[in-house]
């Protein structure tokens, strides 16, 4: 049941990702900063391909484990 939702989060990435054509209109656009809500670390790898180094990561939940690096909170809580 698990790899279902795993499947269906990496299946859109990956067709994004590999649409060359949208990529490079984004990239031609010279964002500053980039926005996202981390439910999936599609959006990290995106902005990273984009040459995007300013991101602001939004979230209704807190302490996503694999996400806490990316917005300077402490690994470890005690």
């Amino acid at each position: 049941m698990f790899s279902w939702f795993i499947d269906t989060m990496i299946l859109p990435c990956e067709n994004f990702l590999r649409n060359k054509d949208i990529l490079e209109e984004i990239k031609t656009r010279k964002f500053d900063v980039a926005i996202a809500e981390p439910f999936t670390v599609c959006s990290l790898a995106l902005f990273e391909m984009l040459g995007i180094k300013k991101t602001i990561l939004v979230s209704s939940c807190t302490h996503i484990d694999l996400i806490l690096p990316h917005i300077g909170e402490p690994e470890d809580f005690s």
